[in-house]
């Protein structure tokens, strides 16, 4: 079976990774922040930290049902698309009933980030050849942990530096380069 993707495509795939897991990670403990900030509240704070935990752990079963049926590529282009418009939504909609949005757009962005890391892996094996598999589950492993422990110290810095409404606008435009990366380096017959 010839491979879709040539070695100089890897690099970008695990920016786009990386770049998607540190803005998604971001985004999401920026709202707790920004909730604890405007209601002082820490149990507020930290349920709903534990709501996107929870709503990943729910969806990743079926986002592997998902993954399985349906053309990786345009699953991934799907899912930094909705991202892009779940956060257009947010920057609209928290000015209005800020915790109700913000509890939603978690629910949906973990269910839409379980599937993010378990999509590239499932991609992996049909980008390169057997022997460089293990390397580059290795680097999508690597990718996804370091970004989960970069994005709270990205997200903390962020928050103090720019408003709220600004670091959505970031965090969609991390999306659309996350996008043209993933256009970039597949090809449409996976």
């Amino acid at each position: 079976m010839k491979k879709v993707i040539s070695k100089k495509y890897i690099k970008p795939l695990l920016v786009g990774l990386f770049f998607s897991n540190i803005a998604t990670n971001s985004v999401q403990f920026i709202i707790s922040l920004y909730i604890l900030d405007q209601t002082g509240s820490t149990s507020l704070f930290a349920n709903i930290m534990a709501i996107a935990l929870i709503s990943k752990i729910i969806y990743t079963p079926l986002s592997g049902n998902l993954i399985d049926r349906y053309s990786k590529k345009i699953l991934m282009v799907v899912l930094d698309s909705m991202y892009l418009i779940c956060t257009l939504i947010l920057i609209l909609a928290v000015h209005h009933s800020a915790i109700c949005s913000v509890l939603i757009y978690n629910i949906i962005i973990g269910a839409i980030s379980s599937a993010e890391t378990p999509l590239v892996q499932a991609s992996v094996p049909l980008l390169v050849e057997k022997q460089d598999l293990m390397v580059m589950n290795g680097l999508v492993s690597q990718m996804t942990v370091l970004s989960g422990i970069l994005a709270p110290m990205v997200a903390g810095v962020a928050y103090q530096v720019f408003s709220f409404t600004t670091i959505l606008l970031l965090s969609s435009l991390f999306f659309c380069y996350c996008d043209n990366i993933r256009n970039y380096t597949q090809d449409s017959n996976d």
